[in-house]
């Protein structure tokens, strides 16, 4: 266990650089913040003014894309420091996520869901947005992520419509698994074959605090591999280490625990306060897992030493 930050704004949002070296952490007090690993040095924050809902940099790094509580997306170029705001939602967009050729997904509160044509190649630098297509959903979204790098499917959380799956391509909603529960944490494991997608797991955490994972086809409890307990607490987090063979997630309950999903037990409870858990993210490698805290502590935790 490594302290990045030990108190201080909630922590709402977390994720890591495609190459691993960069971690950030949005706050609930409207900052963004930047690590450089391994070393841990801080970098400059971000004043992003209002609370921090979601982050998701470019699959080439280059680019950082924030939602905010009021509903406002921006994007900014991290070289250069330039900034695209735009706001598509209502209020805050609790998903943010890109596709493999740079466009900007972002699912909100308000029940939309919006695709966004991020020009990040424009005269003079910077990026430029545009939304080319927007759909609504049958409930306000929670959270987001993709399916595998290069995939146009995309897996959404809701709050009363189970998990939905939205292909990109034509904006079709299909779904995903069924659940009463408001769903705050979605993962997937997929890669892209020649035959096209193939995903090995999707992963739900709900409000109750369990833990579920299933194949693509798996849509119904009753066809579900597995449900895992341990959480005591609403499930605000997920991601699985990229072999799929493990999957880690936080709660409100104060743990972040990591689960063997062929075997279908509990590998580690970890624990290093009594706050909340808000926010997760497996580093790209796979060897270790950032999270967020209520109490503003930002932890990196080491999956050899599990």
């Amino acid at each position: 266990m490594r302290f990045l930050r030990q108190n201080g704004s909630p922590i709402t949002a977390i994720a890591w650089s495609p190459d691993g070296t960069t971690l950030t952490a949005g706050t609930e007090d409207g900052v963004i913040h930047f690590w450089k690993l391994p070393e841990g040095a801080e970098g400059t924050p971000i004043r992003a003014e209002e609370a921090v809902e979601a982050l998701a940099f470019s699959p080439d790094g280059g680019f950082l894309a924030a939602s905010r509580e009021g509903g406002m997306v921006a994007v900014r170029e991290l070289e250069t420091g330039t900034e695209d705001r735009r706001q598509p939602h209502e209020i805050g967009a609790r998903g943010l996520a890109w596709t493999s050729e740079g466009r900007l997904v972002s699912a909100g509160w308000d029940g939309k869901v919006n695709r966004w044509n991020a020009a990040l190649t424009i005269p003079g630098g910077g990026v430029k947005m545009s939304m080319p297509s927007a759909r609504d959903l049958p409930r306000p979204a929670t959270c987001l992520c993709a399916t595998a790098p290069g995939s146009t499917l995309f897996v959404l959380g809701t709050n009363g419509a189970g998990v939905l799956f939205l292909d990109t391509a034509d904006g079709v909603l299909t779904t995903a698994a069924q659940t009463d529960l408001p769903v705050f944490a979605v993962a997937a494991a997929g890669t892209m074959e020649e035959d096209g997608l193939e995903l090995r797991w999707l992963a739900f955490g709900d409000a109750a605090g369990a833990v579920h994972i299933q194949g693509q086809e798996e849509s119904t409890p009753k066809d579900r591999y597995a449900v895992l307990t341990g959480h005591t607490w609403t499930v605000y987090g997920a991601g699985f280490t990229p072999d799929g063979n493990r999957l880690a997630t936080c709660s409100a309950d104060g743990t972040v625990r990591l689960w063997d999903v062929p075997g279908k037990r509990e590998l580690a409870a970890l624990r290093h306060g009594k706050a909340a858990v808000l926010a997760l993210a497996v580093a790209p490698d796979g060897m270790t897992v950032a999270t967020g805290s209520e109490d503003g502590s930002v932890v990196l935790w080491d999956l050899a030493d599990v």
